[in-house]
């Protein structure tokens, strides 16, 4: 369970530094299919999110978080993977989350998340 709740916070920490990396505040709730609280289009700060990531990756919300904008998504699919799409290279990003033991894969789009 250590493990575990260790690379959850790596993830949302990864959300977080790309949502930063790529000027983004606030993102959309989109596409949702599952989530007690939430409604299709809820605007949410970046620091809100955070929760929200968590419970994507948990099953609990399943659902896209977008950029009004379209210049940045997220989308969590099974097995802890968590795409990320932004206008920006956010290569700060990137080399964080990899520090933190995250494997990156880049140009390997989503199924869900339209801005890559």
């Amino acid at each position: 369970m250590d493990n575990y709740l260790h690379v959850e916070e790596a993830y949302i920490d990864a959300f977080a530094a790309f949502a930063d990396e790529s000027n983004i505040d606030v993102v959309q709730v989109r596409d949702i299919d599952q989530g007690v609280g939430l409604r299709e289009g809820d605007v949410l700060r970046v620091s809100e999110a955070r929760d929200v990531v968590r419970q994507m990756l948990r099953e609990q919300v399943v659902c896209k978080l977008e950029e009004p904008a379209n210049r940045f998504a997220l989308h969590v699919g099974f097995d802890l993977y968590m795409y990320v799409g932004s206008e920006l290279p956010c290569v700060g990003a990137v080399e964080r989350a990899q520090a933190s033991g995250l494997y990156i894969e880049s140009d390997h789009p989503s199924p869900q998340v339209t801005t890559q």
